[in-house]
């Protein structure tokens, strides 16, 4: 008799455990979608799935000259991390914002978890843009907890502002001083016509949104490709 009930009970644990996952399953996908909703930099969710939420970006199909869609790379880090990094995009797509600033991709890096640790929002900003999301940080958390430059070329510098929230710390990296407006022209005049001048009108910003409980892990990521070595604390 025993037996019999035992065998009798399987196949109702198994189908209460089907019913589990098809809930759960359901429940995954209403989370945002990469380039199909814009993204709320001010308010991240860091518990997001990342593969979820990148799914419709890392299709090869993506990279297609007639595909609006932009195309997102998966790199595998050594300590079972990743990385999400925007290879194919537009300079006029529209993926996320804090506040008013619009930003036209965004890469993040992973735990092994899947969910974000450090986001990376990259947009081409004029001085006045990011001035005014330098403003806008002010207001949503006060001063820069830290601010510093180092020497970009011969000519430039690199401005790194950062502030603190509650869960996240933010991150400004432009050859701009977010403080005080600049025109490219006023920092062309400063570059002898014998050297080669900056030709882009809007330099690439990035602003980095780091979960802070994985702050120190994210550095000691040790990073020495792409933009991410701007990312310092």
């Amino acid at each position: 008799m025993t037996e019999r009930l035992v065998k009798y009970r399987f196949p109702n644990i198994k189908s209460i455990m089907i019913g589990l996952t098809l809930i759960m399953g359901a429940c995954s996908t209403d989370g945002p979608s990469y380039q199909q909703e814009v993204l709320d930099l001010k308010n991240i969710d860091f518990s997001m799935d990342a593969e979820l939420f990148y799914r419709s970006a890392t299709q090869k199909s993506n990279l297609n000259v007639d595909s609006k869609k932009q195309f997102v790379e998966v790199f595998n880090l050594t300590n079972g991390w990743s990385t999400f990094e925007v290879k194919k995009f537009s300079n006029k797509d529209i993926v996320a914002k804090f506040d008013e600033v619009i930003f036209n991709r965004v890469n993040a890096i992973t735990g092994n978890d899947g969910k974000f640790k450090l986001v990376n929002a990259q947009a081409e900003l004029t001085g006045v843009e990011l001035n005014n999301l330098y403003k806008d940080l002010n207001a949503g958390f006060g001063n820069p907890v830290k601010l510093d430059s180092v020497a970009g070329s011969t000519y430039t510098r690199m401005y790194r502002y950062t502030w603190e929230g509650k869960e996240q710390m933010f991150q400004i990296v432009s050859i701009f001083n977010p403080a005080r407006p600049e025109r490219l022209e006023q920092i062309n005049a400063r570059i002898p016509d014998k050297d080669l001048r900056i030709v882009n009108e809007r330099p690439s910003t990035s602003l980095f949104i780091c979960k802070k409980s994985s702050m120190d892990a994210i550095l000691d990521l040790d990073l020495v490709d792409g933009d991410w070595v701007k990312f310092k604390y």
